[in-house]
């Protein structure tokens, strides 16, 4: 039985017995098994590393315990026995059965083993960087690509183990270390870290300002913003912002109602004044890009899925009636009505507003007959 290093702390539920096997039953399949916070390496020597302390879930196959350490442990490592591993075995004392840490060679690594990270020997010497690639991370979301200080705080930051989709390709990120930011010389920066198409990690630096905001990251998987100010000589948790949507639930809704219906995203029913039934279109986790004005009786082509908005009026007189006409499809000159409004040969008049999604790369056009003309034309990108 391994002694009790790192002042360990092995966690049961209130009332059961701790020297009964039914406690290690408690968190079998419930918790993930994996290290939840701590447990990086440094180099000490060629012979020693330093294991920072760590919150983890492990087990031996059929009992399974929350340990805590509550002091650095300094593991022995060699060329041979380059993986640093943590393992638990359930004996009998529960009381007793301390979590033990292990040198090993990679291929050596048992199926119940916690793994921490992995030496790199240039000959004899061993190097400051660790490879966390085999790195045990629990899957669970709220530690899935996240981003925080590293342990000492420095300027560089952690980014947790993870996956992207982009399109049809996967991506599998490894536990790593950013690059070391540096802080403005005057005001603050916000930098926000990012997975980028090619599955690596990186930053997207801000400027820096006395009143900071991040910099543009449509259509890129955002993680983090990272609010720098001047002089700073490490990241701490407080200067870190969590934008993961899927955990923070940093998707946002702004509403653009600026004016009445003039140059905002809203969709209002036929037969309708400016305004009446209206139908927000949100700017969801800021995927959209900005407007680009268009022109009506001209043929565009979508290089974007998006948003067509816009605004016009019907007038009377010279016979009345009019016709609000948008056609879209994969043709130059597009012939299927998407939309339309006010039939030709009606009185009806007033203005109306209109809000019609467009694929990529369709070609679309907005036309108008009789009485009726468009006050704004307007395309609203979507993604890229």
């Amino acid at each position: 039985m391994p002694a009790n290093i790192g002042s360990q702390s092995v966690y049961v539920k209130f009332f059961d017995p701790v020297d009964s096997s039914v406690v290690n039953h408690i968190g079998v399949d419930v918790r993930k098994v994996g290290i939840y916070s701590g447990g990086y390496l440094t180099r000490v020597s060629d012979a020693f590393v330093n294991l920072s302390q760590l919150s983890v879930e492990i087990g031996d196959g059929t009992y399974q315990v929350k340990i805590t350490t509550g002091a650095v442990v300094q593991v022995p490592i060699s060329i041979g026995a380059t993986a640093i591993v943590l393992r638990w075995i359930y004996t009998g004392s529960a009381s007793a059965d301390y979590m033990d840490f292990v040198s090993v060679a990679p291929a050596s690594i048992l199926p119940n083993d916690i793994v921490v990270g992995v030496g790199n020997y240039v000959g004899s010497a061993l190097q400051t960087g660790f490879d966390y690639t085999l790195r045990t991370t629990p899957q669970v979301f709220d530690l899935f690509l996240k981003v925080e200080p590293t342990v000492p705080t420095t300027m560089t930051i952690r980014v947790r183990a993870g996956r992207v989709n982009y399109g049809s390709v996967n991506y599998d990120v490894v536990d790593q270390l950013t690059s070391s930011f540096v802080a403005p010389g005057s005001g603050s920066r916000i930098d926000v870290i990012y997975v980028d198409t090619d599955g690596n990690v990186k930053v997207l630096p801000g400027t820096p300002s006395g009143s900071p905001v991040p910099p543009d990251y449509i259509g890129k998987v955002a993680l983090a913003q990272i609010t720098i100010p001047s002089g700073a000589s490490s990241i701490t948790a407080s200067m870190i912002k969590d934008v993961r949507s899927f955990v923070s639930g940093n998707v946002t809704f702004p509403i653009t109602t600026a004016g009445a219906v003039y140059g905002s995203a809203l969709f209002a029913l036929s037969g309708t004044p400016p305004g009446a039934g209206l139908m927000p279109v949100a700017n969801i986790g800021g995927l959209f890009g900005a407007r680009v004005a268009k022109s009506a009786e001209a043929t565009y082509q979508a290089a974007t899925d998006g948003f067509l908005v816009g605004y016009g009026t019907m007038s009377t007189g010279g016979g009345g009636g009019g016709q609000l006409i948008i056609s879209s499809d994969a043709s130059a000159t597009p012939v299927t009505t998407v939309y339309s409004s006010f039939v030709a040969g009606t009185t009806d008049t007033g203005g109306h507003g209109f809000c019609v999604p467009i694929k990529k790369l369709d070609y679309y056009k907005c036309s108008g007959s009789g009485n009726y003309s468009y006050t704004l034309i307007q395309f609203i990108p979507v993604g890229s």
